[in-house]
């Protein structure tokens, strides 16, 4: 079932004060300088350390202006912005990026359309879709018409997982940024890619919400950035692009460990799995050992055939809202 649009200039104002509670409770507030398209202005911003990202939101014009970056303020007084993501004060506008929604439970969600600002030739709406991870399936937006729009869904407002959840989102807008400016950067140079990990943004990966999926969707970034922070702890080369959750490299470049994560254990979830590790597997010179990553085990007849198919499964599981592995240590 989609997700609804919300409208209505009263309900949207609800949206939006329960979002500002949500990024500025926890939050140390400071006074800087932030810049946006070719100005400045001294404004509060509300810095996440745990997430790693500042906040400003108020009210401008015709929409709600919803402003993030991830500088520390304490390192300087002069900011820039990461992303916007700007719901409208009423009514439906696809100029602007940000929209509120609710799903089935009629919690609040907060979803983006995908399209970002650059400044530089490469980078918009099309180039960010084209790179960022998740984007061929987003979810659907019904609007007062009944039309569909499809949004980038970063999470329910009220998940206790929602600020790391748009922080992953910040991050991902940085990553494509540059990424795209690389990649104008590299048309004119010649120079080749650079082989790096990015933490995923955690979003919808799925079309459309049913009860539950909000939460187990939005995570499967932090699922993936926890295993890379452990990788990074044992002194682990590892990567990531669009089509592969996570890899390691030996000290020649060539992958060793291939991993892909699923929030769910349905049987969806682990064919398209197994789909992804064979054939990015086989992609390779040396075939790497692949790890497919559950949040529970499989039944015992899809464990047997994983094994057969020569894929490890690590199971994790959530605590205080951050997974926790087990047997994480068969990399070694």
């Amino acid at each position: 079932m989609p997700l609804t649009a919300i409208t209505d200039r009263r309900r949207t104002k609800q949206a939006f004060e329960s979002l500002k509670r949500r990024l500025y409770n926890g939050a140390r507030r400071y006074v800087r300088n932030v810049g946006y398209q070719g100005e400045s202005l001294d404004l509060p911003v509300w810095w996440r350390e745990d997430e790693g990202f500042w906040s400003t939101l108020r009210p401008i014009e015709n929409r709600y202006w919803v402003s993030f970056g991830t500088t520390d303020p304490l390192r300087t007084n002069a900011l820039s912005i990461a992303c916007e993501i700007n719901p409208p004060l009423e009514g439906v506008n696809k100029s602007i990026a940000g929209m509120f929604a609710t799903d089935s439970r009629r919690r609040i969600c907060l979803t983006h359309s995908g399209k970002i600002g650059g400044g530089r030739r490469g980078v918009g709406q099309t180039a960010f879709l084209e790179q960022f991870r998740g984007a061929d399936a987003m979810a659907g937006i019904t609007m007062p018409d009944g039309s569909v729009r499809p949004m980038i869904v970063i999470g329910a407002v009220d998940d206790p997982s929602f600020p790391a959840q748009v922080g992953h989102f910040v991050r991902e807008v940085e990553r494509v940024k540059a990424l795209l400016t690389a990649t104008e950067d590299r048309r004119s140079t010649g120079a080749p890619p650079r082989t790096r990990f990015s933490p995923e943004f955690a979003g919808k990966r799925r079309p459309y919400l049913m009860e539950g999926a909000v939460e187990a969707d939005a995570k499967h970034g932090l699922v993936v950035e926890e295993i890379a922070r452990l990788l990074a702890e044992r002194n682990r080369r590892y990567a990531n692009d669009r089509n592969r959750d996570l890899y390691i490299l030996d000290g020649r470049g060539r992958m060793t460990h291939l991993f892909e994560v699923k929030t769910g254990v349905d049987s969806t979830s682990v064919y398209t799995a197994v789909g992804q590790l064979m054939l990015n597997g086989e992609a390779e010179a040396a075939v790497p050992r692949r790890m497919l990553i559950l949040p529970a085990r499989p039944d015992r007849k899809t464990a047997a055939a994983l094994a057969k198919l020569g894929i490890e499964v690590v199971t994790y599981e959530w605590r205080d809202n951050r997974p926790v592995f087990r047997h994480l240590d068969q990399l070694d």
